[in-house]
Parts: structure tokens; C-alpha cells; sequence
């Protein structure tokens, strides 16, 4: 097998790769969480059989329609369906509903950790951010977090720096934003 036939070929080699990665990619994406490469592209290659045997099963079904059983186009219908499945993938795993159900069959969360847990759809509610030197406090309101990687961070806007007792030591203005990293809090309280 020459190059050029090796060359030939990418396309369709690719064909059991990219519907895959498209819905590992999107799930991904859309539950800030973050796979290992080589898990996305195991994923991804099983993925893409699936949903590539199942669209070589629809157009052998549907055998009066010639362009299903062109191969290219039965790639581009594989790739829609993978970022169908990957964002209602999304939408059911960060649904309420699905948590409650892990959680009283299996007594797991699909959260990442405890952090998760709790800020998970605090957005615009009220944090107070204790930190591990043990001096001041932040409180604001909770704006989000960046979750990809090991040094996280989360993200207060309308924040005032307060002392041990509670005072108000400093205020800023709303516009104004606090990034800190998770690794230095001690602990949060969340309120509503």
C-alpha cells in the first residue's frame, strides 16, 4: 500500500474517530469537566462505531434514498447525531432529576467534588469566602468558577473584604471582580 492510497483512505479512517470526539467534545464542554486524551479518544472511537453502524443500519433500512448510502454523507449525519446526543447528554446529566436519581439508587452524585456540590447553581447568590491565612474574609455575590485543570478558581462580583468580627473593612464597587483560587479558601458559606 502506497502513500497516496494510505492518503486515499484518511477520510474514511476518520469517519470511525470525529462523530465521536464531536460528542465527547461537546459533553465535555458544555459539563466543564475535563477527560483524559486518551479517553477521549477511546470515547471517541466507540462513539463514532456506534453511531456510525447505526447510520449504515438506517440507510440500509431506507434503501430508496441513494444519498444515505453515500459514505461522506453518512458521516455528517453521524457527526448531527453525536452533537445531539452530546448536548442532551449535557442537559440530563446536569439536570436535577437525574442527581436525585443517582443519588437514591446509588448513592452517588455525578459532581466532581463538594465544591460542585454547593456552587452549583449559586450564581448571584451571596458567598463569604474564608481563607486559610486566617486574617480577612471576602463577601459577595458568587459569579462562577473555572473548574478545568487543578489550579481552580472562583469568581466574585459586588464584593466587600470584612475582618474576623464582621466588620466591613473595605467595600468595592460592583463592577469590580475578586478571583480567587480554591486552593487557598478554608471554607465558604453560601446563603441565599
Amino acid at each position: 500500500m502506497g502513500i497516496i492510497e494510505i492518503i486515499d483512505n484518511v477520510p474514511r479512517l476518520l469517519q470511525y474517530f470525529v462523530p465521536g470526539y464531536v460528542t465527547v467534545f461537546i459533553f465535555e464542554y458544555l459539563t466543564i469537566r475535563q477527560y483524559s486524551s486518551s479517553g477521549k479518544v477511546v470515547a471517541g472511537c466507540v462513539l463514532s462505531y456506534i453511531l456510525t453502524s447505526a447510520c449504515q443500519l438506517l440507510s440500509e433500512r431506507c434503501g430508496k434514498c441513494a444519498i444515505l448510502q453515500i459514505w461522506q454523507f453518512q458521516t455528517l449525519i453521524s457527526c448531527f447525531a453525536g452533537l445531539i446526543i452530546g448536548i442532551l447528554g449535557a442537559i440530563i446529566v446536569k439536570s436535577e432529576r437525574f442527581m436525585n436519581l443517582l443519588i437514591s439508587l446509588f448513592r452517588i452524585s455525578p459532581k466532581r467534588d463538594s465544591l460542585d456540590e454547593v456552587l452549583d447553581g449559586a450564581i448571584q447568590r451571596d458567598v463569604r469566602i474564608f481563607f486559610k491565612n486566617g486574617q480577612d474574609s471576602i463577601c459577595g455575590h458568587y459569579c462562577g468558577r473555572d473548574s478545568k485543570g487543578d489550579d481552580r478558581w472562583i469568581i466574585v462580583t459586588g464584593f466587600v473584604v470584612m475582618g474576623d468580627d464582621g466588620e466591613v473593612l473595605r467595600k468595592f464597587d460592583d463592577d469590580v471582580i475578586f478571583m480567587c483560587r480554591v486552593q487557598d479558601i478554608d471554607h465558604i458559606i453560601v446563603t441565599s
